[in-house]
């Protein structure tokens, strides 16, 4: 596949220019996960927290980055972070009061 950066997916909405340090601000308690991340986190478990913020800050490789470098040059090879919002149910994204704002 080839990569598709959005630029402006935020323009108009209530997110409008925030950074990651301004999520991590609004939503400490919020968790979310890293994506390629199978041999550390092999069940896709939220397990970073917002408020620590060393995370808007990181490069990570994904697991697999060398194979898919060698697939595609082209192709990213970081891990990244994923807030779920969506699966709010599943309980794991952040505190009751984490669900409730975001709802």
């Amino acid at each position: 596949g080839k990569v598709l950066i959005l630029e402006n997916a935020s323009a108009g909405m209530a997110l409008e220019g925030w950074s990651c340090e301004r999520l991590a601000q609004e939503f400490p308690d919020a968790k979310m996960r890293r994506e390629y991340d199978w041999v550390k986190n092999p069940e896709d478990r939220n397990l970073q927290v917002f408020s620590k913020v060393s995370w808007t800050s990181t490069l990570e490789q994904g697991e697999d980055a060398s194979e898919r470098l060698r697939q595609d040059s082209s192709a990213p090879p970081f891990a990244p972070f994923y807030w779920g919002v969506r699966e709010h149910r599943n309980g794991d994204v952040g505190s009751k009061k984490v669900v409730k704002r975001i709802q």
